[in-house]
């Protein structure tokens, strides 16, 4: 489930210190939060798992 207005090539992320993936859309060299998003099967801890075992990639984020 994701916000009405996410689409292809958004992006599901997790912030280090978040509880919920976010949808987020880059929009030229910035992102704008579109809302929270649920995908079945990454919901309890999966994505770090992932992470840590090299099939995710980590990108650093920086508000405005």
């Amino acid at each position: 489930m994701t916000p009405q207005a996410a689409g292809l090539g958004d992006l599901a992320v997790i912030f280090f210190s978040g509880r919920v993936l976010l949808v987020l859309r880059r929009l030229r060299s910035c992102y704008t939060l579109l809302g929270e998003c649920y995908i079945h099967g990454i919901m309890d801890g999966e994505v770090i798992d992932a992470w840590e075992e090299g099939r995710l990639e980590e990108e650093i984020f920086t508000s405005l």
